[in-house]
C-alpha cells in the first residue's frame, strides 16, 4: 500500500529548530560531513542531504541532492496508515552542531505528541541511519521510518531523443526480500510497487545513473529492516523515486539497526 508522508518543518531561525554550525560555508547547517565521495548535512529543519561528489571533488548541487526524512505513521486495528506530520517547535539537538561528527543524534515531536529520535552515524562513503519511536504519546501504535528521496535529477534535460543517450545505461538494480534480482531501467513507465518492481519489500539496492556524476548508489536496508520502492503513481524512475526504510520491531527492539548508504 502506498503511504505517502506529509512531513511539515520549521524554519531554521524558529524556536525549537535545531541550532546551527552558524559558520561559512556551513551557515544554516545543524551537522555537515565531508569524503571524497559524498557531502551530508543536517539544517536546521531535520532534513538530511547528501550529495555526491564530482570528478572534481567538488559536490554536485542540490538538482541532485538525495533527501533524508524522518516519518511517522500510526497504523490502526484495521491496518490503515495515517502519516503524522512533524511539529515545527519539536527539535531537540542531543548532539552538538558540528563537522565531522562521527555519530549525530537528535529528536523531534510528531502528530498525537508521540516522540521519535533519530542517529545518523559517519563512517568514510558509508552514512548509516536509523531512530525509533520514545513515546507513543496519543497514537495508537507508532512506527518510525526513513525516506531517502531520490529526486529528478534529469529535470532539466527537455530533449527527449538527449535523455535517452545520457541515461541509456542507467539502471536500478534490487534485491528484494523474497531473494529475487531485477535489474529496472529507469526511463521506462512502472509503479516501483508492483509484483514486477518492489513488490513485498527490498532488501538491497543500487542505484547507477549518469547524472550522478559516474557514483554508484548502494543501500542495505540490514539484517533487521526492509524497504518499501516508492514513486509517484506510474512513472519512469528517471522522475524521482523514494526508499522508505523501517526495522522489524520484533528483531530490531532497542532501535539499534541502520540503513546503509554508500557512494562508490
Amino acid at each position: 500500500m502506498k503511504c505517502f508522508a506529509l512531513v511539515l518543518f520549521a524554519s531554521p531561525l524558529m524556536a525549537g529548530s535545531l541550532p546551527t554550525i552558524g559558520k561559512q560555508p556551513w551557515l544554516v547547517q545543524y551537522v555537515a560531513y565531508e569524503h571524497k565521495q559524498l557531502q551530508f548535512t543536517i539544517n536546521g529543519e531535520g532534513i538530511g542531504q547528501l550529495v555526491p561528489m564530482n570528478e572534481k571533488g567538488k559536490p554536485l548541487d542540490d538538482k541532485h541532492a538525495i533527501k533524508f526524512l524522518p516519518v511517522v505513521e500510526d497504523v490502526s486495528a484495521d491496518g490503515k496508515v495515517a502519516a503524522k506530520h512533524i511539529q515545527k517547535d519539536g527539535w531537540e539537538a542531543v548532539t552538538p552542531a558540528g563537522v565531522n561528527a562521527k555519530t549525530v543524534t537528535y529528536r523531534g515531536t510528531a502528530g498525537g505528541n508521540s516522540r521519535f529520535e533519530i542517529t545518523v552515524e559517519f563512517d568514510g562513503k558509508e552514512v548509516r541511519a536509523g531512530g525509533k519511536i520514545l513515546d507513543k504519546g496519543t497514537l495508537i501504535n507508532p512506527r518510525f521510518r526513513v525516506r531517502v528521496q531520490v529526486p529528478n535529477i534529469y529535470l532539466y534535460d527537455k530533449d527527449p531523443g538527449k535523455l535517452a543517450a545520457k541515461a541509456s545505461k542507467d539502471r536500478i538494480s534490487l534485491v528484494r526480500s523474497d531473494g529475487k534480482k531485477l535489474k529496472l531501467e529507469v526511463l521506462e513507465v512502472l509503479d516501483a510497487e508492483a509484483p514486477e518492481a518492489g513488490g513485498t519489500g527490498v532488501s538491497q539496492a543500487r542505484i547507477e545513473m549518469a547524472g550522478f556524476a559516474g557514483k554508484r548508489l548502494e543501500l542495505d536496508a540490514g539484517a533487521a529492516g526492509s524497504l518499501e520502492f516508492f514513486n509517484e503513481g506510474i512513472a519512469p524512475l528517471s522522475q524521482g523515486f523514494s526508499f522508505f526504510w523501517m526495522a522489524d520491531p520484533a528483531k530490531d527492539p532497542q532501535g539499534k539497526a541502520r540503513l546503509s548508504f554508500q557512494v562508490r
